[in-house]
């Protein structure tokens, strides 16, 4: 079950869309409560729309005072809840949101392929005249439909972001497309935020129309990805829905604007945590996904977001430009970003035995350089060719793109290499550990002549080191108390550089030893659990 609250502004508006529906024949009259009349259907639309505007023009102060729901349920759904269990919910549904007492009528639509229902009332309190609080209406909302759920076990088929993208699918052999141009323009001519016609305009072109001049008229094109008309043109003058700009300021609410932003956040993190680069075109695919049209404005050249579920334009540029300096002309995922540096690494790691030697120029930098982390440091030639990830990756690219791709990767090198010295250090250190503890349990000397060479050991005093690693040297206890806290220490492997670094097999031993304990721990428990 999906249920939207629509945030329309206007109540005419989200009126006169569901009687307009009915005189198509889209649309029947379904249900109303709490009017004057036991059935305001038999009148003209004008009798139903003045016991909203009679209620509403008493209050002056407050906008945003159209209630315009759409009760969606799916195919599913539909076989559990027939007619009267639908009237009974939605009445059920007002008096969960605060409306039970408020006038509010009912349409039945079947302009698509299921059967959904549009509810249009007043946020105005018909007796004291105020606006009736509407915090936290998505919340509330939500929590009704999972009781709904429950109660009839239903089935959440399709995403509410999916169903919307379904809506306004346009390609070249949709048959009802006349229909679905006019529901795109509908639903713009009711939407806020939407400024003048340039902006209109811009935001058709994220649905894939574009309004062209044909003679002495107007066209409409459905277009692909690549801008180019992929379906015979309609003609404006033959739709029943045009460009309409609302003349009255028409605001979205602060909490809707809160909850929308949430949304776009969340659409852009996703988008990143797949792709390490993509170009707009790519990041308005994925975002349409989530239900978010992205589009750029022909006039200030900053992205916007249209949110077609509150009918809104959501225009925070520093949020959005934030989160799209990320964009490029070319796409690069994540998965393919470290494939590469695993990759070269695996072939820095078959030359040295830290990665760290095949990256820094050592002879250039001292080591109170590489300790203070503002100093920049130097690199030898990155030679990207010998991975074969990243010859199999950028076979494809142009020069360009394949000069980013290697710019990013020597980026990233360059933001990590502390960190990744760090890692090669304690790693360094607990080898030692790990060796010098194996000497103690054969009964050799825990100092053999071998392990001293081999880790370049140094001792001053009482206190050793390790000098083996080019970057610093390493400080060591042999207290067998340090060497076992050592020795058990497993939080000092940061997980994404580890990943970067060459996997020593006992490292992979230990991990496969520790998943088996953790396997016998779990089935210890559920054994315990059963007695």
């Amino acid at each position: 079950m999906v249920i939207v609250i629509h945030q329309t502004a206007d109540t005419p508006n989200a009126l006169l869309y569901n009687e307009q529906k009915v005189t198509e024949g889209l649309a029947t009259y379904f249900h109303s409560s709490n009017t004057e009349s036991s059935n305001p259907f038999l009148y003209d639309h004008n009798y139903r729309l003045n016991a909203l505007l009679d209620i509403e023009n008493r209050n002056t102060r407050s906008i945003n005072k159209c209630l315009h729901i759409s009760v969606n349920p799916s195919k599913s759904d539909s076989l559990v809840l027939d007619d009267k269990t639908i009237r009974l919910e939605i009445r059920q549904m007002m008096e969960h949101m605060g409306y039970g007492n408020q006038p509010y009528f009912v349409y039945k639509h079947k302009d698509l392929d299921r059967v959904h229902y549009h509810v249009v009332s007043t946020r105005i309190d018909k007796e004291t005249g105020k606006k009736i609080k509407d915090n936290y209406e998505q919340e509330k909302m939500q929590r009704f439909i999972q009781g709904l759920e429950q109660k009839y076990d239903l089935k959440q088929e399709e995403p509410k972001s999916q169903l919307r993208q379904n809506d306004f699918t346009l390609n070249a052999t949709c048959s009802d497309l006349k229909a679905r141009v006019e529901e795109i323009f509908r639903l713009l001519n009711q939407s806020a935020g939407i400024e003048n016609e340039t902006m209109y305009r811009d935001i058709l072109s994220a649905f894939h129309l574009q309004i062209n001049r044909s003679g002495r008229g107007e066209v409409v094109a459905v277009t692909d990805d690549e801008n180019k008309t992929i379906r015979n043109p309609l003609r404006i003058s033959e739709l029943k829905e045009r460009i309409k700009i609302l003349e009255t300021e028409n605001r979205p609410e602060k909490e809707l604007v809160k909850q929308v932003e949430e949304q776009v956040t969340s659409g852009f993190k996703e988008l990143f945590k797949k792709y390490r680069f993509c170009d707009a075109q790519n990041a308005a695919l994925e975002l349409k996904k989530k239900g978010l049209f992205l589009f750029r404005s022909s006039e200030s050249g900053n992205y916007k977001i249209y949110h077609p579920d509150n009918k809104m334009v959501f225009s925070n540029p520093f949020l959005i430009d934030k989160q799209l300096i990320r964009l490029d002309y070319f796409n690069l995922t994540n998965q393919d970003f470290y494939a590469i540096i695993k990759d070269y690494n695996r072939a820095l790691a078959e030359k040295f035995r830290f990665v760290t030697e095949g990256l820094i120029d050592y002879e250039k930098v001292s080591m109170l350089e590489l300790k203070n982390r503002e100093n920049n440091v130097p690199f030898k030639e990155i030679k990207l060719s010998e991975s074969k990830e990243f010859n199999r990756i950028t076979s494809g690219m142009d020069d360009l793109s394949k000069s980013f791709t290697e710019s990013a990767i020597k980026d990233y090198y360059c933001y990590s290499i502390h960190r990744i010295i760090e890692t090669e250090q304690r790693i360094n250190q607990y080898d030692f550990y790990r060796e010098y503890n194996q000497n103690r349990k054969s009964l050799k000397p825990g100092l053999t002549k071998d392990l001293a060479e081999k880790y370049n050991v140094v001792k001053t005093e009482d206190q050793y080191y390790l000098n083996n690693h080019p970057s610093a040297i390493q400080e060591v206890s042999l207290n067998p108390e340090q060497l076992i806290f050592h020795l058990d220490q497993k939080n000092f492997f940061a997980g994404p550089i580890l990943e970067m670094l060459r996997l020593m097999p006992w490292y992979n031993n230990e991990k496969e030893r520790g998943n088996r304990k953790q396997k016998l721990k779990r089935k210890k428990k559920g054994l315990a659990k059963r007695i």
